[in-house]
């Protein structure tokens, strides 16, 4: 906005830099914020840790193929949903979680504790999953 007499900026006197420093403060806020999110683990999120089980992954773990698309011991914290989305043509087992062919499965975590079971992404055929 300028003055139309003088055609120069209408701020003036001591407050001219108060936008300026208010823009400035939101940005560092901003970018304060995106390190913490960004510099944690997804499984330290309390949020969503989502799993793809892509096509063909059952003829891969068929042929001996070592299919890394979860970790052997998983730990969440409480209320994280465990979201699996099965793209195979196949059923898989994924900890104490039956997937079917084209399903996707969501579970929010709402206690502590261990979750072991079978699972089909797995050399080991196992998988822990563990709720902090």
């Amino acid at each position: 906005m300028t003055d139309l007499a003088t055609d120069r900026p209408a701020h003036k006197g001591p407050w001219r830099w108060v936008p300026a420093i208010a823009a400035g403060a939101l940005l560092a806020l901003a970018a304060g914020f995106l390190v913490v999110v960004l510099t944690q683990s997804p499984d330290e999120r309390i949020g969503e840790y989502t799993v793809v089980i892509p096509a063909g992954t059952a003829a891969r773990v068929d042929r001996g193929e070592d299919v890394e698309l979860m970790p052997a011991d998983l730990s969440l914290r409480k209320g994280t949903t465990f979201v699996v989305v099965n793209q195979d043509d196949r059923l898989h087992d994924v900890g104490p979680f039956t997937v079917r062919a084209g399903e996707t499965i969501r579970h929010q975590f709402r206690s502590t504790g261990t979750y072991i079971g079978n699972c089909t992404l797995r050399p080991s055929g196992q998988v822990q999953i563990r709720i902090v």
